[in-house]
């Protein structure tokens, strides 16, 4: 980071720019991030705004825009149609826009920021930062691995280490020249991007392309929700992303608590919800020697019939010595569906940290063969799930009500692609302290808290936690896992968490979104020792999310499914 220099600017104003859409953002978003740039920002601040109104907008609307926001205190509103020079990618039109917003305001400089973020401390000095650089701009929490993948393509190397490189966020970036030209420049040398955020691929292109003139600036001027933590606790400004834009009415922040609170505001209704269960479930599952554990599925599937809901089941069954293949043949016997069995030809073998990495790889592949099967039979109804299902889980009969109950409180349900549980580790009782809670439906067991899957865990920010697992909630990692994890620890309060990927022995998806080959189970080596692998569920998460765009979640208030 370039060190901070004095510089006449200081009595200059401090010019701030953003970019918004004539749309509810006018009323519901932009006055937040007004008043709270002009409570915390020092001395003189000029606001300046560009509107973007759709072409068939009538030239009477855009002119009461206009004046309501010169109303409001805004220095400069420039109020035109989009002009999409990148047909059918409309983000990463308004990415081109930020680059040639100076030109666009007569402007020297300026800080642009995108509407949704809360400015909470002084901005002010961020003029005085390496003065000669063109562009100043701050770290992206998230390493997004398409971006990163079509920077190292094309010859562009990102910045930071290479084990931990660093992207730019292009939603905070101070500007000292036009960078419309080297933007454009960009877009046309490199067409062939990854389509989940090209506007981010571009942008680092231009910022690595200005060499020393682009210069990073302190991580606390701008974090995003996705880094809340440090949001809370040291930011001058917060980016709300994703799921967060809907809420960003509803925040507020709890400094010294180090904690994001969200709150009803009495002027403006949260969503209700309105989810249910689906009309009909693919059910895909694989057993082995579960002879004892499957009447408990058994059970809940068919309660569910009982409820009228449309069901298939697709049961891969493998090397069992017990009853099993006979026990899953029984129970098709009038239901739709198949039981395939195959051998896995690995040995179950014991070690320590209780992982014998030499079976994932097989297991990834009878994964995908049974997923195959399942999606070249027709739907059970139109708006059919996939229940994604491991032996010996335990679950009650009303969890699709509750999983689809949870989904529902979210902002954007349809944005959510896979659906996980906070899936519980059971322990014996006489294993845990006196004051760990006994499993509702075992006395003899009981819960900690720990979320199970740890294996398969990789939070918002692709960090394993394995063998610890990442939520405050769990006694046994908050008070005996590395001090250096604590800080990291997902809040209890938070009912829907993004990650990277999950699994936890249960999981629904669209059954559309299975019905793409690509979105399927495979599995690395470490370099050539293939007995250290990485999980196939983080593999099948990546996929999903960068090839759908959608999120992976885990409901950390649904944590009524357990495993031994």
């Amino acid at each position: 980071m370039a060190a901070v220099s004095l510089s006449p600017r200081r009595a200059e104003p401090l010019d701030i720019v953003t970019i918004c859409k004539a749309d509810a953002w006018i009323d519901d978003v932009l006055p937040r991030f007004a008043s709270l740039v002009d409570a915390h920002c020092s001395g003189f601040v000029r606001r300046h705004i560009l509107v973007v109104t759709e072409p068939a907008s009538a030239p009477a609307a855009e002119g009461r825009t206009v004046g309501k926001l010169l109303d409001r205190g805004w220095h400069t509103v420039i109020c035109r149609p989009l002009d999409d020079h990148h047909a059918g990618r409309r983000l990463l039109a308004f990415d081109a826009l930020r680059a040639g917003l100076l030109g666009e305001f007569g402007l020297r400089e300026a800080l642009y920021m995108d509407p949704d973020t809360d400015v909470v401390a002084d901005l002010c000095e961020v003029r005085r930062i390496a003065p000669d650089a063109d562009l100043l701009w701050v770290a992206n929490p998230l390493p997004l691995d398409p971006v990163l993948g079509d920077l190292r393509r094309y010859g562009f190397n990102p910045a930071g280490p290479p084990d931990q490189p660093v992207l730019m966020e292009p939603g905070f970036i101070y500007l000292r020249r036009d960078l419309r030209s080297e933007f454009d420049d960009v877009c046309g040398r490199y067409p062939e991007v990854n389509e989940f955020v090209p506007g981010s691929t571009y942008w680092n292109m231009v910022m690595l392309g200005l060499g020393p003139r682009a210069v990073r600036l302190p991580d606390d001027y701008n974090r995003t929700f996705w880094d809340v933590r440090a949001a809370v606790t040291t930011a001058k400004s917060v980016h709300f992303t994703g799921q967060w834009k809907l809420l960003q009415p509803h925040v507020e922040y709890d400094r010294p608590g180090q904690r994001i609170v969200i709150r009803a505001d009495r002027n403006r209704a949260i969503p209700k919800p309105v989810g249910e269960a689906p009309d009909a479930i693919a059910v895909v599952a694989m057993f082995r020697d579960n002879a004892e554990y499957l009447p408990h599925a058994f059970d809940r599937f068919e309660a569910w019939e009982r409820r009228g809901l449309r069901l298939r089941y697709h049961f891969l069954e493998n090397d069992s010595s017990d009853a099993t293949a006979m026990l899953l043949a029984g129970f098709l016997q009038g239901r739709s569906g198949r039981l395939e069995s195959r051998s896995l030809a690995i040995p179950y073998l014991r070690r320590p940290g209780g992982q014998n990495y030499g079976r994932v790889m097989p297991l990834a592949r009878m994964r995908s063969f049974i997923v195959d099967a399942a999606m070249s039979d027709e739907p059970a109804g139109e708006h059919e799930w996939t229940l994604l299902l491991d032996s010996d889980i335990l679950f009650p009969e009303d969890l699709l009500d509750r999983v689809f109950a949870a989904r529902a409180l979210d902002p954007r349900p349809e944005s959510i692609g896979m659906l996980t549980c906070y899936t519980q580790q059971l322990c014996r009782a006489d294993q845990l302290p006196g004051d760990a809670v006994r499993c509702p439906t075992s006395p003899a067991l009981a819960l900690a808290g720990h979320y199970f899957d740890t294996f398969a865990f990789q939070d918002a920010h692709h960090r394993h936690h394995h063998p610890f697992c990442a939520f405050d909630r769990c006694r046994r990692c908050r008070d005996g896992g590395r001090p250096d994890d604590r800080r990291m620890l997902i809040p209890a309060d938070r009912p829907i968490v993004d990650v990277a990927a999950a699994f936890g022995g249960l999981a629904l998806v669209p059954t559309e979104i299975l019905r793409d080959r690509r979105i399927r189970w495979t599995t690395y080596g470490s370099g050539y020792d293939q007995e250290r692998v990485l999980s196939e569920h983080v593999v099948f998460c990546d996929r999903l999310r960068t090839i759908t765009g959608r999120r992976v979640v885990v409901l950390q208030d649904v944590d009524c499914v357990y495993r031994v």
